[in-house]
């Protein structure tokens, strides 16, 4: 029963033996020790993710110290922490327009989305460990992150207000930060087997050079799938001034919880900045898919094979 739920590419290790599947949850200590023994390296790809804070902040933040302090306990060589430029403010700010590997992180974390919270608390915590006691963690942060096994409509593209209408963070005409998902895993692997101490402590960005923005991605998605797909820009000042209108609606109604839309936030996500990866380039000899055709092939063509397929 178990084998139904593996990838095809894991399934024959599994049963040869060469994989050892575990099942555990950030928030289980034990779990995590055990799991972890003996271990070379770890990646960190759990997101710990939650409906509210207090729920990310017990499982995205407080799970990754402890997974933290138990590879501290088992020796682990590294620590792979997978976190996102979405714990980066990804707007230009003072005339800076590329973000590098040693852009810190959002200075003001309250005024953005639960998820970044987390991954930018996370990031701390982490960090803190390595200066404290020296844990040997570095941290990924990948792009808008695209192919097999990511959702057709993905919101690194837009605000989905139907499956087939993208709302634009914007004009929706700058190149976004793309990356095929099969070079995010090819660069985790080469972190986890690095030799040497140069990553840790550190971050690394993970971004193609790819000449390619939402509407164009919508467009193609629309002529491979024959879906009627539809891409709208829209300025973002008129997005924030619908936003507070639903939230005086909400507030009128007295529910719970809701929050002030944030206007940095909403800024950070039209991502009109450009990423430098010089570590992952430089240090891990990363060379990810970025020529134009063949980047379109592998993460926006295969919905119109899937389409055809469901078709047939």
């Amino acid at each position: 029963r178990r084998k139904a739920f593996l990838p095809p590419e894991l399934e024959r290790p599994a049963l040869e033996g060469r994989l050892r599947l575990v099942v555990g949850r950030l928030e289980d200590a034990e779990g995590l020790r055990a799991a972890t023994r003996g271990a070379r390296s770890v990646v960190h790809l759990a997101t710990g993710n939650g409906e509210t804070w207090e729920a990310v902040e017990r499982s995205m933040v407080a799970g990754s110290r402890t997974l933290g302090e138990v590879c501290l306990e088992n020796a682990v060589g590294r620590l792979v922490f997978v976190s996102s430029i979405a714990a980066l403010y990804t707007a230009p700010t003072e005339g800076v327009s590329v973000l590098s590997d040693e852009t810190p992180v959002d200075p003001k974390p309250d005024e953005r989305a639960i998820y970044s919270r987390g991954k930018i608390a996370a990031e701390a915590a982490l960090m803190a460990l390595h200066r404290a006691k020296g844990l040997p963690v570095c941290i990924a942060r990948p792009g808008v992150v695209v192919g097999e096994g990511t959702p057709m409509q993905h919101s690194g593209l837009g605000l989905w207000a139907r499956d087939n209408h993208c709302v634009g963070w914007g004009a929706g005409d700058f190149p976004l930060p793309l990356v095929w998902v099969d070079d995010v895993a090819e660069a985790l692997v080469a972190a986890a087997l690095h030799e040497g101490s140069e990553l840790d402590g550190k971050a690394f960005n993970l971004a193609a050079r790819v000449d390619l923005d939402a509407r164009t991605i919508v467009s193609e998605l629309r002529r491979v799938t024959g879906r009627d797909l539809h891409f709208h820009s829209r300025n973002l000042v008129l997005s924030q001034s619908m936003e507070i209108g639903k939230w005086l609606v909400k507030k009128a109604g007295r529910r719970k919880g809701v929050e002030f839309p944030s206007w940095r936030d909403l800024r950070a996500r039209a991502l009109d900045v450009r990423f430098s990866c010089a570590t992952a380039r430089g240090l891990l000899g990363w060379r990810p898919v970025e020529e134009r055709e063949a980047f379109l092939d592998r993460t926006v063509r295969i919905y119109g094979e899937k389409a055809r397929s469901s078709a047939e």
